[in-house]
């Protein structure tokens, strides 16, 4: 079966000739057209490989597991009755929002904002999911007050790093908000974990894991599922109460894999598997094809970008 992989141009990709696919692709950029992901998959296939690259904030959101898809489905919340398990593997310095921060590091950073402690109150004996839903339940013109004055300070502060969550907060801002709306997603970045990816780092994603991709090129392999609620960062639809319901409010710190450093990724789900590793590049002299075999349906790319040469193969 042939794969013939497909373009989306979704607003927060990259754009102009610096833009990773077109130059995967041996295409000429057009001027303003964002390049975001390359889809590789077919509706055939219970799975899904996407390269892309993110010049902007993606939204804030979580995929949920195979009971809550089967049942949203049935209800007519979900597009298909299938979970998204999901591993973003970066190309490049690769950051990301994913899981919630310890309590402590959330109540460190909300302390240290007086425009934040001074309206809501830290998390304290009622939870993250009972803190999120008092936050994302503010009237729209107090989360405008509250975080625009917030904007404005940081704004005035100064400059800060990658590292910073004000950082992001600020970019997201630029990115998301209008004139004096400020979106609520912006509240995420002092609550969920700021993480960096590495060439060749790569995280696990599970479903109901409140996350938004931020910035960089990476590869994505996740269940071949349309399933994505939204609470903040996109102009699309957000779902506040079913994010409350399949979201994952633990918090706890984000576990990175590394195959630079370890040698091989293996990863199973119900109805993929992901293995990685830098063993076995494949390798054709040139005018021949280079031949793999596998036990069933498989996505095989060999990558060979900056200093990461490895073999990535997701088989159902």
């Amino acid at each position: 079966m042939h794969i013939k992989p497909g373009i989306r141009n979704y607003d927060w990709g990259e754009k102009g000739r610096s833009a990773l696919l077109p130059q995967l692709l041996h295409l000429k950029p057009k001027k303003n057209v964002p390049f975001a992901e390359l889809w590789i998959g077919t509706d055939k296939l219970p799975v899904l490989a996407k390269i892309i690259s993110a010049e902007k904030c993606l939204s804030i959101q979580a995929h949920p597991n195979a009971r809550q898809a089967k049942s949203g489905f049935s209800a007519g919340i979900y597009h298909d009755p299938h979970p998204k398990n999901e591993v973003i593997i970066a190309l490049s310095e690769f950051h990301l929002l994913s899981g919630f921060r310890p309590v402590s590091e959330i109540r460190r950073l909300w302390a240290g904002a007086p425009e934040l402690s001074g309206a809501l109150k830290p998390p304290g004996s009622g939870g993250l999911k009972d803190f999120c839903r008092r936050l994302l339940s503010l009237d729209q013109s107090a989360a405008n007050r509250i975080l625009g004055s917030l904007v404005k300070r940081l704004k005035k502060q100064g400059k800060f790093t990658r590292r910073n969550p004000e950082y992001w907060l600020l970019k997201g801002d630029r990115e998301r908000s209008l004139g004096n709306f400020r979106d609520k997603g912006l509240f995420f970045f002092y609550l969920l974990n700021l993480v960096r990816l590495r060439t060749g780092e790569a995280h696990f994603i599970a479903p109901g894991k409140i996350h938004a991709h931020l910035q960089g090129r990476g590869i994505e392999v996740m269940n071949n599922s349309d399933n994505v609620v939204r609470a903040g960062l996109t102009a699309k639809k957000v779902n506040v109460p079913e994010l409350l319901k399949i979201g994952d409010f633990s918090p706890g710190k984000p576990k990175i894999l590394a195959v630079n450093r370890t040698g091989g990724i293996n990863l199973s789900f119900s109805n993929f598997r992901i293995k990685m590793s830098r063993e076995n590049i494949l390798t054709a002299a040139p005018g021949f094809e280079a031949r793999y075999e596998a036990d069933s349906a498989s996505i095989l790319l060999h990558i060979c970008y900056k200093k990461l040469r490895t073999v990535l193969e997701v088989s159902c």
